[in-house]
């Protein structure tokens, strides 16, 4: 039997530009599973191809070709943006405002860690006379007690884009600390916090077109995070 091309051609764009045709072939032999079909299609190189062999088929193998490539480069308003926030505990001790704190509810240091008493001193209540017929004080339970961290807010964004060509500073990016973040996002920057660029991911798309993507953390301006990013040398 003849190697079939089969109707079906399935064709799929994302919003950045990004394209992918797949095209199906039935045939006789294993070593054809390997050979058939095209290299390119619209331009477009293969990029993958999976098979398998048909039940009670007398031995045919569907073949399953993928076509990888960029249709244009992506304008900022068709850029894919996605991430989320999320809470990170910190020590208590990385606390910006730790001294109020510890004046506030009578902390103290001890070896490098913040120990909270259990209760507040001065502020007890008289309060019945109890079986000896004398007034007691109630004291206030320290809210502090055994608190060793405190929430931080941090997230991560990404940014997904489609060119034609490599991005000659792609690789200079990451270490960078950004006041707000590139392109048309739309996602503002909460006040006291910048974004950290990250490493890169990119996807080769055909012999011209790259799929990119950017990440950025947020994280506190005064932290030691965006400190020690500040301090990476750059060329």
């Amino acid at each position: 039997m003849a190697v079939l091309e089969q109707r079906g051609l399935t064709t799929s764009r994302d919003r950045t530009g990004g394209i992918s045709l797949v095209k199906k072939w039935i045939v006789d032999t294993l070593e054809e599973t390997l050979t058939v079909g095209d290299r390119t299609m619209l331009g477009m190189p293969e990029d993958s191809r999976t098979s398998h062999q048909l039940e009670g088929g007398k031995g045919r193998h569907v073949v399953l070709i993928t076509y990888k490539g960029v249709e244009v480069e992506t304008s900022p308003d068709n850029e894919r943006w996605s991430g989320e926030l999320k809470f990170r505990e910190d020590p208590i001790e990385t606390h910006p405002f730790l001294d109020e704190l510890l004046a506030r509810y009578e902390g103290t240091i001890e070896e490098g860690r913040v120990v909270w008493p259990q209760f507040l001193s001065g502020s007890g209540k008289a309060s019945g006379g109890g079986l000896s017929g004398a007034a007691k004080t109630k004291q206030a339970v320290n809210p502090m007690f055994g608190a060793k961290t405190w929430p931080i807010l941090i997230g991560q964004v990404s940014r997904t884009y489609v060119r034609k060509s490599f991005p000659p500073d792609l690789l200079d990016k990451p270490g960078t600390v950004l006041e707000r973040l590139p392109g048309n996002s739309g996602i503002q920057t909460p006040d006291g916090y910048v974004w950290l660029t990250q490493l890169p991911k990119f996807d080769q798309q055909g012999p011209e077109g790259w799929t990119l993507g950017e990440n950025y953390d947020l994280v506190p301006r005064d932290g030691y995070l965006a400190i020690l990013y500040g301090l990476i040398k750059r060329r």
